[in-house]
């Protein structure tokens, strides 16, 4: 809902092991036995009934009639402020490397030179632990000798001149690795945006020479592959990555799963000889890093997923993979994307007709949901013969386009309205004019090519 507190959106997000951790934080900041808390509480409990409307009106007439509109408005910017300090140090505690180097600078402001020492024992037994290549790593070794250096701690005399080497060398090597990593994505997004960054892998180049590491090679390769990806190369690159290269615990790790995916796909697209099940592995790999580190993944990628994962598989194994891994989703999205994966699944295994069971009597409130039933509801009317209720349908989806352009950004609503016109074109058999709308940006332009 618009007039939905951002406090509520951002409980919604929350597993069942954090409302509990949030629960303590704020009990601890607010007090317990006070209108402000008792308001915390039923949010905790109700903030996944996407029946409830959770503005102050409702609030204060369901929950605290005694009080006022205003004060339960300002109750809830006080939670949402404490909640927010929450995150912040709920964040922080997650990533050892960063905690460890925050309680270091810390120390050495307070000049506890004793305490600062232990903290640099803690760091480098952390970081020279040799679990596979780990850029967080590099970047808090970087960021401890900054710490010691730019303090009265007795780092600087005790290295003497070597002092400002180890501070170089530490963000050197971190830089250089940073920079290979944007040189992937570099590759990646210039691959899908058809965008030249030649002026950025100059730089990179220039500096990258200095570094012939075996992990340095592995990103360079990694980087090479989005853009000249063959068989061999991506069977060679999987092997390194699979024999332990990357850490596993590293956010890299994830990164390097999805541009290995990336790669197969491109090669399975091209017809090439490439493993039908590579990209599949890739996706599991991806989800069980998630769930095991107990992080929520976006609507929008279970759903990308679904439509890459439906050209390869049979109905049944994507029906199974979305029933398996929609708890990861955000619970107040939960009911919606399982209807929309549902859905696009039916649509890439021409189920047209069992589509409209995910669609109609449903309710979608986000404009990008609303966009997308309506096209795949086209989609099924066109293809179970349904001209007349698919006439009016789109009549009613251009009228929604045009109200809601700004809305929607004027990228997305130039290929709902391109779509709108090549459908328009279909229903009245002009293929003639419905191939030249295929010459411009357009959704679901797989379907658009099949019925062509």
């Amino acid at each position: 809902m618009n007039n939905e507190p951002r406090l509520v959106k951002f409980l919604k997000t929350l597993n069942k092991e954090e409302l509990m951790s949030i629960d303590k934080y704020v009990i601890a900041i607010q007090g317990k036995n006070n209108d402000c808390y008792l308001l915390f509480a039923f949010l905790v409990k109700h903030c996944e009934n996407s029946e409830l409307n959770f503005d102050a009106t409702y609030l204060h007439k369901h929950v605290l009639p005694h009080s006022t509109i205003k004060s339960i408005s300002n109750y809830l910017s006080l939670l949402k402020n404490s909640c927010e300090d929450w995150f912040v140090l709920n964040t922080i505690k997650k990533d050892k490397l960063k905690y460890q180097n925050i309680l270091l600078e810390g120390y050495l402001q307070k000049e506890l030179h004793d305490f600062a020492d232990q903290q640099v024992l803690k760091l480098n037994d952390i970081i020279s632990k040799d679990n596979g290549f780990n850029i967080e790593k590099k970047l808090a070794k970087a960021k401890m000798n900054h710490h010691l250096y730019y303090s009265d701690h007795p780092f600087k005399n005790n290295h003497k001149g070597e002092a400002m080497n180890m501070v170089m060398l530490s963000y050197f090597d971190a830089i250089i690795h940073e920079l290979l990593l944007y040189q992937i994505e570099l590759k990646n997004w210039g691959k899908i945006q058809t965008e030249k960054y030649e002026k950025w892998y100059k730089i990179i180049k220039k500096v990258a020479n200095q570094i012939n590491t075996k992990e340095a090679q592995f990103i360079k390769s990694l980087a090479d592959i989005q853009d000249n990806p063959t068989v061999e190369k991506l069977k060679n690159l999987d092997d390194t990555f699979s024999n332990g290269i990357v850490d596993i615990k590293s956010k890299f790790y994830i990164d390097a799963t999805d541009y290995l995916r990336l790669a197969g796909i491109r090669l399975f697209r091209q017809q090439q000889d490439v493993d039908r099940n590579f990209t599949f592995s890739k996706y599991v790999q991806r989800l069980h890093y998630m769930e095991e580190n107990s992080l929520r993944i976006s609507s929008a990628m279970l759903i990308n997923i679904t439509g890459q994962l439906s050209v390869i598989y049979s109905y049944d194994q994507i029906k199974e993979f979305i029933e398996k891994w929609i708890f990861l989703t955000n619970p107040g999205d939960r009911k919606v994307t399982l209807l929309r994966c549902n859905a696009l699944n039916c649509l890439y295994h021409e189920r047209y007709g069992q589509m409209s069971e995910y669609i109609l009597g449903k309710e979608f409130k986000k404009i990008d949901d609303k966009v997308t039933v309506t096209i795949l509801l086209l989609i099924a009317l066109y293809m179970t013969d349904e001209k007349g209720m698919a006439e009016i349908k789109l009549k009613n989806f251009n009228y929604f386009l045009k109200r809601n352009i700004k809305e929607l950004g004027i990228n997305k609503a130039k290929r709902y309205i391109n779509f709108a016109k090549f459908y328009s074109y279909m229903l009245r058999n002009d293929k003639h004019n419905a191939e030249k709308c295929l010459q411009e940006e357009i959704s679901y332009r797989i379907w658009c090519n099949k019925i062509i």
